[in-house]
């Protein structure tokens, strides 16, 4: 009977731990947050297309994490930002999707109020190591008579993404290599999708979506503590300038 007890309590002591680790793990991913996009490069490279998309992430916690075999996909859809005249007088042929009011010979676009979806949610591409990481060094420079160190931004392509807690001298800037495909109509469509989305900031507003498998580490005084494939959701909403440039590089 006393040994019944003792496995029985065992078990409940590995259930509530289990119930434990999950909050925590959960605690952990609320507080990472994408807080801005610095950039989206197209480029062309092992017969492929890629949306180099470089991304300020903010960690909340008090302690650096690591995510390691990360597997990042994108996601992109927008919604009108505000009322849309619902009409214009057309004086040429309606446009698909017009009501036509036959007693005045007028015609007037149908076009949702603000809030509604202008493009579905859309598939763009998936980002896998490696991750290209800015970071920073100090060199030595001759500047007259006395040497200065000089710190300069290098960067590097990793299979491991480090996040530095909130408060440290230096953000979490990570580029992401968005493969669009190998196929010129699929790369053209997202594309198109990229474009349809934020080429009317004063119509629309962007959503971009980044749902990540990775497995977690959490640096402690005796090193890390991992937890194996770990997901996360982001929703970002960035803003977008009135004029946007879509900028390609060479391989």
């Amino acid at each position: 009977m006393t040994r019944r007890l003792m496995v029985i309590f065992m078990m409940l002591a590995f259930v509530l731990g289990g119930i434990a680790t999950a909050f925590a793990q959960q605690d952990i991913i609320e507080n990472l947050e994408v807080v801005s996009i610095k950039s989206v490069q197209v480029r062309q490279g092992n017969n492929n297309l890629f949306l180099d998309v470089k991304v300020n992430i903010k960690n909340a916690n008090k302690k650096e994490l690591r995510l390691r075999d990360g597997k990042f996909e994108f996601f992109i859809a927008s919604t009108y930002n505000e009322d849309t005249p619902k009409g214009e007088i057309m004086h040429s042929s309606p446009k698909p999707g017009a009501k036509c009011d036959d007693l005045k010979g007028e015609c007037f676009e149908q076009i949702a109020s603000k809030g509604h979806t202008a493009d579905e949610s859309k598939y763009i591409g998936t980002a896998v190591a490696p991750f290209f990481i800015p970071h920073y060094k100090y060199v030595t420079k001759e500047d007259g008579k006395d040497d200065k160190l000089i710190r300069e931004i290098c960067c590097q392509d990793s299979d491991v993404i480090y996040l530095r807690p909130t408060g440290s001298d230096e953000e979490n800037i990570i580029m992401f290599h968005v493969n669009i495909g190998g196929s010129e109509m699929k790369a053209f469509a997202s594309l198109m999708q990229m474009m349809n989305c934020t080429a009317y900031p004063g119509i629309k507003t962007p959503h971009l979506r980044i749902k990540g498998k990775f497995d977690l580490g959490v640096r402690s005084s005796k090193g890390w503590s991992d937890v194996e494939k770990v997901k996360i959701e982001w929703l970002f909403n960035p803003s977008v300038q009135h004029k946007v440039p879509f900028l390609t590089a060479a391989e």
